[in-house]
């Protein structure tokens, strides 16, 4: 199988590097790498053209796609384009701050192999914080959290992943960081465009569709391992926290089901986020300022966030 790597990014080149490095180190080759650049600088140009010799000599064409400077950046769109343009029978999505062990690729090819009805695949990451007491909260409002060897969607629309995985599990949504998917199954999905700017779940939403539809095709496997490079800020801006609170509201109006017993758990689970995201930004006042402005600009727009019209938020942040 022909593997093409895809890799959204965005001012981040000195985290690209550790990740093409690890690329570079892998076991098995890819075929590819296609880097989609948000930047608005031109570091990644310079880091890719200084590394591309390296990738040649490993027979992998190095491929850098710049998006527009006068659209609003997206994930989604980055990653669409990078699927559109990818010549391989497996794409491999990456974000730009992981880095990947050497049998990375081979462990994921292998459970491609191993069930030829997959049409998605995750790797594991290896240095997910974890927290008994803070995941035993989250679980009671049915909010994201941990369980072993379980990755599924909750009624809230929120979803839980896989801890403590010693085999390869079936999943119902998959993280975006780390997944390979068959590229046959872009001619019938395609990551959601409508979410702006920090695309929050567009990998939840894209993976859960193509559960919807095609059953027990998505897994996981504690074989591939990936290190996250990611240390979370408190610092929280308007735009950013306008987009964390409505875009997990809009996936759960038009991805779940909309009975009674949803739209309970999905307000009790609310609740619950509201408490938890004003507590992990103490003692930030500014953060906690955006948290709580951006519940008030979401319930004067719901209407707009059910109908996954999110213009207001880049006027509200202006």
């Amino acid at each position: 199988m022909e593997v093409s790597i895809i890799i959204p990014t965005r001012n981040r080149s000195e985290k690209l590097e550790r990740l093409l490095y690890s690329i570079l180190t892998q076991s098995i080759h890819v075929n590819e790498v296609i880097v989609v650049d948000d930047s608005d600088d031109f570091r990644t140009t310079e880091l890719i053209e200084r590394l591309r010799s390296y990738f040649l000599e490993k027979g992998i064409i190095i491929r850098h796609f710049v998006s527009s400077k006068n659209e609003v950046k997206s994930i989604s769109r980055a990653r669409n384009l990078g699927a559109k343009k990818a010549k391989g029978d497996i794409l491999l999505f990456l974000d730009d701050d992981v880095i990947l062990d050497k049998n990375y690729v081979k462990k994921i090819l292998e459970v491609f192999e191993l069930y030829p009805t997959a049409l998605g695949v995750q790797g594991t990451v290896v240095n997910f914080p974890y927290s008994h007491l803070e995941n035993s909260l989250k679980k009671a409002f049915y909010y994201w959290h941990a369980e072993i060897n379980r990755c599924r969607m909750l009624p809230s629309g929120k979803t839980t992943y896989a801890c403590n995985l010693n085999k390869i599990i079936s999943c119902e949504w998959l993280f975006g960081l780390n997944v390979a998917y068959r590229k046959e199954i872009f001619d019938k999905f395609y990551f959601n465009e409508k979410l702006l700017g920090y695309s929050l779940g567009e990998d939840k939403e894209f993976s859960f569709k193509i559960h919807k539809v095609y059953p027990n095709s998505l897994f996981q496997t504690p074989y591939a391992k990936v290190y996250h490079d990611n240390f979370p800020t408190k610092n929280l801006n308007k735009w950013r926290a306008c987009i964390i609170t409505a875009y997990p509201i809009s996936f759960f109006y038009n991805n779940i089901e909309q009975t009674l017993k949803n739209k309970i758990v999905f307000v009790w689970s609310e609740l619950g986020r509201i408490a938890l995201r004003l507590l992990w930004a103490l003692p930030n006042a500014t953060s906690i300022k955006h948290i709580l402005t951006s519940y008030v600009v979401l319930v004067r727009y719901i209407k707009n966030v059910k109908e996954e019209d999110y213009s207001f938020i880049f006027k509200e942040s202006v």
